[in-house]
C-alpha cells in the first residue's frame, strides 16, 4: 500500500512539508520521534507498507478532511 504525501501536501493548499507533517504527527502521538515519522512516510511513501498503521490514516483523515480511499494508493 502506498500513500502518496507530497500529493495530499500539494493539494492541501497550506505550503506544509513532510517534515512540518512528521512534528505534528509527533505532538498528536502518532510517532515516537519525527525521525520515526519521517521513516515511516517515506516508507509508504515507496509502496513497501504491507499494510497502513491505523493512527496514521485516522490523523490524515481527520487533519485534511480525506476518506481513506483519497489517501491509500494501493
Amino acid at each position: 500500500m502506498k500513500i502518496d504525501f507530497d500529493k495530499i501536501l500539494k493539494e492541501s493548499g497550506e505550503g506544509i512539508t513532510k517534515r512540518k507533517l512528521a512534528e505534528e504527527m509527533y505532538k498528536a502521538g502518532v510517532f515516537k520521534s519525527v525521525i520515526s515519522g519521517i521513516n515511516m512516510m517515506n516508507y509508504h511513501e515507496r509502496g513497501d507498507a504491507k499494510s497502513i498503521d491505523y493512527e496514521l490514516l485516522q490523523y490524515l483523515m481527520e487533519r485534511f478532511n480525506l476518506s481513506a480511499s483519497q489517501i491509500i494508493n494501493q
